[in-house]
């Protein structure tokens, strides 16, 4: 195995992802101010259905023509290549319009679903955001399939460029879209309507930059064209692969909704609470708590997308040293990155959650969830080590295991807590089970010794010190805070943010360099620090 190779290959995905994420996280701010929590809740509701619908649609069959792709052009086998591609555009322009007709005509109906006892009013709300989507699911499709025939040649630069490009635009038109209407004297209903509809936007300019990608490699690529086998038979191939990865795809979503059609019904008809509390809660758990965590679970899809191919081919070349390699490196990589992560969103909930909202209200919900960062990760690596190994369904049988628990603890804990925090610890408990469901089974496929206990202490060990110091700089930090007023103590609270950004990556780096947590050139694939992470270890520790 090629290890700084495969590193290398997955430092832009890396970075590309990162920023997508880290843009995702910053419009919480504005976009929270000006809707507030139940406006969170409206949004939350329609964009938990809408990604369900968007895996569906960029994780199956363009990772399916990528893959394929990449296999014929190794034997330089244009014709099929290009017959690939032309099924591959008319399948997810069927679904695309299939897609945005169900979100259109569905609206009305998931939003009841979602709130059994609200009045007609909340019910339109809550329909006004769903229905805004429906234009992005006619554009994401196609975009997600020019990726995939990108990605197939190993055209990285054109992808990675058009996720960025797709959330900036996203996040310009969700915050200044809703700024202009609510300043405007509009309800948080039609604010929240214009910050789903920004995932439109977006779409089209991510593809729109894809397109020029690949007329331009094209022209360079593409000969004479003639039919090799039956579009039949080549869409069968594509479905064999692009249905098992799309349906191991769909674990977060499948949470998530699980979350969409619990906590507010369970709140409200059992807990005593009124639909706006269980709203309010429900937002503060899905568009704030959840999506920090999805900055390091950005990390391990990017390494994951290189882990699948590498163990693919080593076990196609009976390499058991590589495939031992390819488990373990991306495993420890991932450990390093997760762990950290954990101790930080549990330390800091408090400033987190004030610069969120003004409030420290869903702080507990930020502390609870940030577990999730590691069992959440440990579960889609696992999941790409198992289909690179050959078996598609494992995870997914896995994955539908901890989402069945995960949603019977969903109704106990929140009727125990009488708290939407009960939705937290029962996601945690659900990704717990298919993790080491799908460890157990890596084991099982690959003939490696895989430890996870063994693997995992030395990066415990090495964030312990930095949750010791987080913890106790930041209890300090918050009791120092309550002396100012609300303005300044957001701005208080932002520096108190940075300082234990900054205080905390230098503890992690200097115990990492101690420990040898990992190689100096296994840090290239940390996102803009990685390579002066890597040239600074060499140095240090050699």
């Amino acid at each position: 195995m090629q290890k700084t190779g495969f590193i290398r290959g997955s430092s832009i995905m890396v970075t590309a992802i990162g920023i997508t994420k880290f843009l995702g996280i910053l419009s919480i701010v504005p976009i929270n101010q000006l809707l507030g929590n139940v406006g969170q809740g409206y949004y939350s509701t329609a964009y938990n259905l809408y990604t369900i619908l968007m895996v569906l649609a960029t994780s199956g069959l363009p990772t399916a023509l990528s893959k394929l792709i990449s296999e014929r052009a190794a034997s330089k086998n244009d014709m099929e290549i290009e017959q690939l591609y032309r099924v591959t555009l008319k399948l997810v322009s069927c679904f695309a319009v299939f897609g945005a007709l169900l979100i259109w005509f569905g609206a009305p109906y998931y939003a009841r679903l979602v709130a059994i006892h609200a009045s007609h009013e909340q019910i339109a709300n809550m329909t006004l955001s769903i229905r805004a989507l429906a234009p992005a699911v006619l554009v994401v499709p196609l975009e997600s399939a020019l990726r995939g025939y990108l990605q197939g040649f190993q055209q990285v630069k054109g992808p990675a460029l058009s996720q960025a490009l797709e959330q900036l635009f996203r996040v310009f038109v969700a915050v200044f879209g809703t700024y202009f209407l609510i300043k405007n004297g509009r309800g948080i209903a039609e604010g929240a309507a214009t910050a789903t509809f920004g995932a439109f936007v977006g779409a089209v300019a991510g593809a729109f930059a894809l397109w020029l990608s690949v007329i331009r490699f094209r022209r360079q690529h593409t000969r004479h064209y003639k039919p090799q086998q039956s579009n039949r038979a080549v869409r069968q191939m594509l479905y064999n692969v692009a249905i098992p990865v799309c349906l191991g795809s769909l674990v977060v979503p499948i949470s998530s909704n699980v979350d969409s059609l619990t906590v507010v019904n369970v709140l409200t008809h059992f807990a005593g609470q009124t639909f706006n509390q269980a709203q309010a809660g429900f937002g503060i758990l899905s568009r704030q708590a959840q999506n920090l965590v999805q900055l390091p679970l950005a990390f391990t899809i990017a390494v994951g997308f290189s882990v699948m191919p590498a163990i693919s081919k080593a076990k196609a070349a009976q390499d058991k040293a590589a495939i031992e390699a390819n488990i373990i490196t991306p495993m420890r990589m991932m450990f390093f990155v997760t762990f950290p992560a954990a101790a930080f969103f549990l330390s800091v909930a408090h400033p987190i959650e004030y610069i969120l909202s003004d409030s420290y209200a869903g702080a507990n919900i930020i502390a609870a969830i940030s577990l999730m960062c590691i069992f959440s990760s440990m579960e889609l690596m696992s999941t790409y080590i198992l289909q690179g190994l050959g078996n598609f369904y494992q995870p997914v049988r896995n994955m539908f295991l901890g989402t069945a628990l995960k949603a019977i603890l969903n109704v106990l804990l929140i009727l125990l807590l009488k708290s939407v925090l009960g939705a937290a610890i029962a996601t945690i408990l659900g990704y717990v089970l298919s993790s080491t469901l799908n460890v157990w089974a890596v084991r099982r496929h690959s003939g490696v010794r895989l430890s996870v206990l063994r693997l995992a202490r030395p990066f415990l060990l090495a964030s312990l010190p930095l949750f010791i110091e987080l913890f106790f700089m930041n209890r300090i930090l918050t009791d120092v805070g309550t002396s100012f007023p609300p303005r300044e103590l957001w701005l208080w609270n932002v520096m108190q943010l940075l300082i234990s950004c900054l205080t905390g990556a230098l503890l992690y780096v200097f115990v990492s360099f101690r420990m040898r947590l990992l190689r100096p050139d296994q840090f290239c694939a940390l996102p803009v620090i990685g390579p002066w992470l890597s040239r600074f270890a060499e140095r240090t520790v050699g």
